[in-house]
């Protein structure tokens, strides 16, 4: 399980930082950045990488996701069942 859960996180972790975090934890099921601010298509890892156990991902408040960010994450998670945008 990985939380962000402030918009105090944008300048805590860079984008670099997240792909590469993000790219390690492959065994996740909850993935939660509610208000993070340097979240963007380009934190997600290359395709190819799969999160098979994420079943539940909260990107509320994230300012900088788009239409191609969330269609990338989605696609890297098939089993998702749980998505919050808000």
């Amino acid at each position: 399980r990985l939380h962000f859960t402030s918009r105090a996180n944008r300048n805590l972790i860079s984008e670099p930082a997240l792909r590469a975090l993000l790219s390690s934890c492959g065994e996740m099921n909850e993935l939660w950045f509610r208000g993070c601010g340097v979240l963007t298509v380009h934190s997600f890892p290359e395709e190819g990488l799969l999160f098979n156990g994420i079943t539940s991902l909260n990107f509320s408040e994230c300012v900088q996701m788009d239409d191609s960010a969330i269609e990338r994450i989605a696609q890297l998670c098939p089993n998702l069942t749980s998505l919050d945008l808000s």
